[in-house]
């Protein structure tokens, strides 16, 4: 059942969703306790526009390692696709909590609070995301390009939840970092 866990991840790397759902969807019925694949035939399931399927996938993979939080994150961005904002955002907040000051899961988060008009908490994840892309940025070497463009996109994100909150001065200080 791993070689097919294995097959339709990298099938989904390849961005062929579609063939990798027979693949996952078996290695689940062959060894239903394996959480990646669960969470793999999730996410091949959400990119073939079968959202309300992958769901109960990526429970399940929850269910069977609480303390994965990819797997909140993954959950997160199926329930923001279908609509269930609240419980995404929870989702979100339960991956913090396992991995807590994680940037991508910030900025993520503060997008979601951005779409849902709250902008103390949106302002609030950007500017942690950036802080935390900032810290990161020097010391990677090679990968200091990436972590650069997240900063800045977190600033700029921080920055516009600013000037939504009515911040102005605060606006300023993360567009001009």
């Amino acid at each position: 059942p791993g070689y097919l866990r294995d097959a339709g991840q990298k099938l989904l790397a390849l961005g062929q969703p579609e063939a990798a759902a027979p693949c996952l969807e078996r290695a689940v019925a062959l060894d239903p306790q394996d959480s990646a694949a669960h969470e793999a035939y999730g996410s091949a399931l959400v990119r073939t526009g079968r959202a309300p399927l992958a769901l109960a996938e990526i429970e399940s993979a929850r269910q069977l390692e609480p303390a994965n939080p990819g797997y909140c994150r993954t959950l997160a961005e199926v329930l923001w696709s279908l609509g269930e904002h609240g419980r995404a955002v929870e989702a979100w907040q339960a991956a913090l909590q396992l991995a807590p000051g994680d940037a991508a899961t910030l900025y993520r988060l503060g997008q979601a609070h951005q779409a849902l008009g709250q902008p103390e908490q949106a302002l609030d994840c950007h500017a942690a995301a950036a802080e935390h892309w900032a810290l990161n940025s020097a010391s990677q070497g090679p990968d200091g390009t990436v972590h650069n463009a997240r900063h800045a996109a977190a600033r700029r994100e921080a920055g516009r939840a600013a000037l939504e909150f009515g911040q102005p001065a605060e606006a300023a200080h993360h567009l001009a970092e």
